[in-house]
């Protein structure tokens, strides 16, 4: 590789959202629970407001059942 002798001016200042992003965390461990009945646990989660509406609906909830992994999504309706 041959040198030139070019001056090169790296300006390296980074934004607090970009070091943060790229910020490593611990990993999640894998669970140890197991689930051999059925019924045991269902996991459950609403989610609202909706900045863009689906199909007229801002809200919707989740629920995932942990025997067999099953997932559920009911759109919710908000009627003022």
């Amino acid at each position: 590789m041959q040198s030139y002798n070019v001056p090169v001016y790296v300006k390296q200042t980074f934004c607090e959202p970009c070091i943060l992003a790229k910020a490593h965390q611990l990993q999640f461990h894998d669970s140890t629970s197991v689930y051999t009945h059925p019924l045991e646990l269902i996991y459950m989660d609403i989610w609202s407001p909706s900045h863009t509406p689906s199909n007229r609906s801002r809200y919707y909830i989740v629920f995932l059942y942990a025997y067999s992994k099953y997932v559920w999504l009911y759109l919710l309706f908000h009627m003022p």
